[in-house]
């Protein structure tokens, strides 16, 4: 007998927001972090190859070619803010407080060290904001205030690229 979708998903958007189901999920998944976190990291090898592949195949761009931004759009309105919105007060001030004091020392002692503003923007973002980005990439690949995570590796400035 075929599968029926329809019939899949009315039940699950039934039981999914239950007060049983929660708990079940909250059993199930309480003290799990460590293990959750060493089957991550023992898996490393195995991502690897797979996004490899995907990427030197095509297919993670043709998967990308086949979205629909619409439904991205309708789904941050109609959900994105609200849950945003929870997920900001459930964790209080004290989760991004945790979160950024690992950067506010390397960017306290960064900015410490720069000179006076130039008229020239280019001379400006040598001199000041890749200093920054390098500090705070070093951080994130294992340098000073290794540990620390961060997506500021993305985009890093390197010079004669025109921009």
């Amino acid at each position: 007998m075929p599968i029926d979708i329809g019939q899949g998903a009315q039940l699950w958007a039934a039981n999914a927001p239950s007060a049983q189901a929660s708990q079940k999920y909250q059993m199930k998944t309480a003290g799990k972090g460590n293990y959750q976190k060493s089957q991550s990291l023992a898996a490393e090898p195995t991502y690897q190859q797979a996004m490899n592949r995907v990427i030197s195949s095509g297919s993670r761009a043709a998967g990308v070619q086949r979205q629909d931004p619409g439904k991205y759009e309708r789904n941050i309105a109609a959900k994105g803010v609200q849950n945003r919105i929870q997920g900001i007060q459930a964790a209080g001030p004290g989760a991004w407080q945790a979160g950024f004091s690992p950067f506010a020392g390397i960017i306290d002692s960064t900015v410490a060290g720069y000179g006076p503003k130039s008229a020239d923007a280019a001379e400006n973002v040598t001199r000041r904001v890749l200093p920054l980005a390098v500090a705070l990439q070093n951080a994130k690949r294992g340098g000073a205030g290794a540990g620390i995570t961060t997506p500021t590796g993305v985009g890093a400035y390197v010079a004669g690229r025109g921009y």
